[in-house]
């Protein structure tokens, strides 16, 4: 469009100052649910249950069947994510120390700060955010008496995913006030509790009270990860019996353990006010708290493991995330990805320090996709027509939407009618700029920019000026290109 005076206007350039973490409020999990989980039962008809864990509206892993909210097939569809309403609130496996020290800073009865203003004047001096919560935490713990409402303080401890709350050092006054306070210390006090905090108080404990409330420590709705996360695979060829991944067992048992909770609170409601919950309800709720515990994370301390029928622990969330084999580690820094080559070191005192010696069996198998321009145009025609077969060919051709591979192609006729905006998947050839690692990456010298040399035979040849930085020693060292 047209600018007043014909000028364009200054680009803006815009910093990312820093990147901020928050946890889902219970409005935005339902916002973005494309379904409420309430079946533990999965088919109905050979098909995927209306509400159940494998809801198609979540996405589907079955080709016959498209996803219900986006309409893409299998291969394509993201898949979406669905909620299930908990009867009862559950502490997060993951926040519970986090709980038990902003509980010691606040009021059981008003959830007004315990801290004096001296140590509010304090505790905003130190800027790190997590040191600000244990420096209150440590404050607040030998505090007795709320300063706002006057009211006795509990002592709270962590016993295994639950926290306890210890009035045995308090003298109440009356017997009903002693009645309440001693009554079953449950997620729904400690949610009550934070829930009546101010957002003055939670920025005094360093925390953001626009993304990350402490209420929402404690889930009362649960995300359920779409089934392309957790893919159901076919027992045998031929069969309709499907194995289902851990995740959706361990959904199918949090449903279960959710109807069992709704059960025991419609028949204790009228007594639940004065006296809390039986042991019975205590019972049903611990179990739907050791379900969604052990469905985020199964090797909590202190916590019992959930098993499957087979006598293994299951898979939890956690499990497939952290370690070697996780997904971060083993799956998204992996080195056994495409465009790279893995060989032996071995010294060159003829390469240029800023050269690596790469294989000719590595330039035919490691491919650089150049874009045809008029500048290149004909160098790029006489790899077409080289092919495959040659180092100095290529191995495809893309344009558009399809890519033709050269190996089954005519390739006189694509050289041809090879035109300016083409991709040319072309080998490595001199001079090209190649990334070269050795691990341990410990710093960036481990990992940087060389230009490639092809030379014979196996290995990777590199000036013995520039093994420090990688620590490369060539007594069979292994390298990454």
């Amino acid at each position: 469009e047209a600018f007043p005076g014909g000028a364009m206007p200054a680009a803006r350039r815009e910093f990312i100052k820093a990147v901020e973490f928050g946890v889902f409020s219970p409005e935005e999990i339902k916002r973005f649910s494309v379904c409420s989980v309430t079946e533990s039962s999965l088919y109905s008809a050979s098909l995927p249950a209306s509400n159940s864990s494998v809801d198609f509206r979540m996405g589907s892993v079955d080709r016959r069947l498209k996803c219900g909210t986006c309409k893409r097939a299998v291969t394509t569809c993201p898949g979406h994510f669905g909620s299930i309403n908990l009867n009862f609130p559950v502490l997060h496996p993951g926040f519970i120390d986090m709980i038990l020290k902003i509980l010691r800073c606040v009021c059981f009865f008003c959830s007004e700060m315990l801290l004096t203003a001296k140590d509010q004047q304090l505790l905003r001096r130190v800027k790190d955010r997590r040191q600000r919560l244990s420096s209150a935490a440590s404050l607040g713990k030998a505090k007795k008496i709320c300063p706002s409402c006057g009211g006795s303080q509990p002592q709270y401890s962590r016993q295994g995913t639950h926290i306890r709350c210890d009035w045995s050092k308090v003298t109440f006054a009356d017997a009903e006030e002693a009645a309440y306070c001693t009554r079953p210390f449950t997620a729904t006090e400690v949610h009550l509790i934070l829930r009546h905090m101010t957002d003055e108080a939670c920025m005094l404990l360093g925390l953001n009270p626009s993304s990350s409330r402490p209420e929402t420590f404690v889930i009362t709705v649960l995300v359920t990860p779409p089934p392309i996360v957790r893919p159901s695979i076919t027992i045998s060829e031929g069969s309709r019996a499907r194995g289902q991944d851990d995740l959706t067992t361990k959904i199918c048992d949090i449903v279960k353990a959710n109807h069992a909770v709704k059960q025991v609170l419609e028949k204790e409601a009228s007594s639940i006010p004065r006296l809390g919950l039986s042991l019975s309800a205590q019972q049903t709720v611990s179990d739907l708290a050791f379900h969604v515990g052990t469905f985020m994370n199964n090797d909590l301390r202190g916590q019992r493991q959930s098993m499957q029928r087979s006598g293994l622990p299951s898979k939890s969330i956690t499990s497939r995330l952290k370690g070697k084999e996780g997904r971060i580690r083993g799956s998204l820094m992996g080195k056994r990805v495409n465009f790279s080559a893995r060989s032996v070191v071995s010294p060159d005192s003829q390469m240029d320090i800023d050269q690596v010696g790469l294989p000719y069996r590595v330039a035919m198998k490691l491919t650089v996709p150049e874009q045809v321009t008029d500048w290149n145009i004909e160098r790029l025609r006489s790899r077409v027509e080289a092919g495959p077969a040659s180092l100095e060919g290529a191995l495809a051709v893309g344009g558009g939407p399809r890519t033709i591979l050269l190996a089954f192609a005519d390739r006189e006729k694509e050289a041809m009618v090879l035109k300016v905006g083409d991709i040319v998947e072309r080998f490595l050839m001199h001079d090209d700029i190649v990334l070269f690692n050795r691990q341990p990456s410990l710093h960036k010298g481990s990992m940087m920019a060389y230009r490639v040399r092809l030379m014979p035979h196996k290995t990777f040849r590199l000036n013995m000026a520039v093994t420090l930085p990688l620590n490369a020693d060539c007594d069979r060292d292994a390298l990454t290109v």
